[in-house]
């Protein structure tokens, strides 16, 4: 094969993997339609599997190929879908994910920009206000959602599983009555299975009265062009992977099926057997909840509650912890320490999968809302604070790298001065998709304020986070924010530092980077420069 046909093969394969998201994504909106009994849904997961098993073969993954032939076999062969089966399922989505990562290492992404596939989140905007559901549509459509129009009085019912929305916007018209399509989109078949969010002058829809009480978000149509696209933003991220629950039990049956029971609704798990472990769990992820054995032999369950509650970084995990009794005494013990709930042995399916997946999207609701900037999605600079502390805690543990490149728009005050505040925003959106665009998922994307980004790397040196913020400088400047129809120039200067080649403490590290960025100011802007 020729370098040229080489370079063209690869570079398809990379962006076939830049699809996983997306189509993971597709895999676990069909088994939980499945789930809710949706009648062509078990159609619709396998036929995803089946081309999924074709096309990874196609593009040379054979993992990818093998997992998803197993689940397209195991529908075609089982038809009715059991507790076992959805186990089944969504381990199989499991495996096919694994696949897709390694896949992913095999070729070294992220080099080339990952570009957002056009499915995966679908939103459905219902209702006869056309200029504003122009507009929404466009809005939501940059927030990487797939957008489909239709009447106010569509049936949920007829919508094929296949696309299913996740979101929907309901839009009235002048003389349009929200009232019925409300409350078709709240009950049935897709109640709690999806958000949906109207738009209407508040005093017609009191959110305590029936059926606006039972809807995510009501706005008023001035309100509705920013509140929509954020809530839209939030809603994927909160639901854009499977939630992971740390569970922290000694005794090996009751772990077995605890993670059987979690793995059947689609949660991820990680398995401890004592606090220690636990503790050392929770300085290297970030799980939605924690599962905990309140009588654990080495006394650590009260203790380990504590150490959550009392970290910035974890304040806000909920903590199930499972007890022999649901005494009085047991119950104020557990939620004077900071736990959420309280669980009796003999333990319930229904009831601990219910309490743990409730949290599970509570949790990254409140994470999402508290840990990031509203305008970019990308993380605060006090969730990095908390996030660099720790990273940088296991690296000099593990003898990891980690660098830090902070950027900054050259000349950004003139752009709001001149041309108002409206426009700078349009600009800073446009730099977020770059940014977003050009790093992998591990990496923290961080709004430090203003006009100031910074993206945190893992197992990454000063040269390789320089080659990525040249990357970002450049793209920007080849590709323009256009404004009312013009192109924009912008210009980006930008400063690495890592660890541990120029600090060795968080506040080091930061300062380092600042220098940097001031550096690359000083000496003409428009570049990226690395610590001396």
């Amino acid at each position: 094969m020729t370098d040229s046909k080489h370079e063209i093969l690869e570079s398809l394969r990379r962006e076939y993997l830049a699809e996983a998201p997306a189509r993971l994504g597709e895999l676990r909106k069909d088994l939980a339609a499945l789930r809710a009994g949706e009648a062509d849904a078990v159609a619709s997961l396998k036929t995803r599997f089946h081309r999924l098993a074709g096309s990874g073969g196609s593009y040379g993954f054979p993992a990818i190929t093998s997992a998803s032939r197993e689940a397209e076999r195991w529908i075609v062969e089982h038809g009715e879908v059991d507790d076992a089966g959805f186990a089944f399922l969504a381990a199989s989505i499991g495996r096919v994910a694994a696949a897709f990562d390694d896949a992913a290492r095999e070729v070294g992404l992220p080099e080339a920009p990952r570009k957002r596939p056009p499915f995966g989140w679908r939103a459905h905007l219902i209702g006869g206000a056309v200029d504003l559901a122009a507009r929404l549509s466009a809005a939501l459509r940059d927030a990487q959602y797939a957008v489909a129009s239709a009447p106010l009085d569509t049936d949920p019912s007829t919508v094929p599983a296949s696309e299913r929305p996740d979101i929907v916007v309901i839009i009235p018209g002048p003389d349009e009555d929200p009232r019925a399509a409300a409350a078709r989109w709240t009950t049935g078949p897709f109640e709690r299975q999806i958000e949906v969010a109207l738009v209407t002058d508040p005093r017609v829809a009191d959110p305590l009265v029936k059926p606006f009480n039972r809807l995510d978000l009501v706005v008023s149509p001035q309100s509705a062009d920013a509140e929509i696209p954020r809530w839209a933003r939030v809603a994927a991220r909160a639901a854009a992977s499977p939630a992971l629950v740390l569970v922290v039990v000694e005794d090996d049956a009751e772990r077995a099926t605890l993670t059987g029971w979690l793995e059947g609704a689609g949660l991820r798990s990680t398995v401890v057997t004592s606090a220690h472990e636990g503790s050392e769990a929770l300085q290297k992820e970030l799980p939605d909840v924690v599962l905990l054995d309140w009588e654990l032999t080495d006394g650590g369950g009260a203790a380990l509650v504590r150490i959550i509650r009392h970290s910035p970084r974890l304040t806000l995990t909920p903590v199930v912890v499972i007890a022999d009794s649901d005494r009085d005494e047991e119950r104020n013990a557990a939620l004077a320490v900071g736990a959420d709930d309280l669980l009796a042995r003999p333990l319930v399916q229904g009831r601990l999968v219910a309490s743990v997946l409730h949290r599970a999207t509570r949790s990254r609701r409140l994470d999402e809302s508290v840990r990031r900037d509203p305008l970019s999605g990308f993380l605060t600079v006090g969730t990095l604070l908390d996030e660099l502390g720790s990273l940088l805690a296991y690296a000099r543990r593990e003898g990891e790298r980690i660098s830090f490149l902070m950027l900054d728009v050259d000349h950004f005050r003139r752009v709001n001065e001149q041309l108002g505040h409206q426009t700078g925003d349009q600009v800073l959106a446009h730099l977020t998709r770059v940014i977003r665009e050009r790093v992998r998922a591990s990496d923290l994307a961080v709004r430090m304020g203003g006009e100031e980004f910074g993206v945190l790397f893992r197992h990454c040196g000063p040269a390789d986070a320089l080659a990525v913020g040249e990357k970002i400088r450049a793209a920007v400047l080849a590709s323009p924010p256009v404004v009312e129809g013009t192109p924009m120039p912008v210009r980006l200067s930008g400063g690495v530092a890592s660890y541990p080649e120029h600090a060795v403490g968080l506040r080091e590290l930061l300062l380092a980077a600042e220098r940097a960025l001031r550096q690359a100011k000083e000496t003409g802007r428009d570049r990226i420069v690395v610590a001396g």
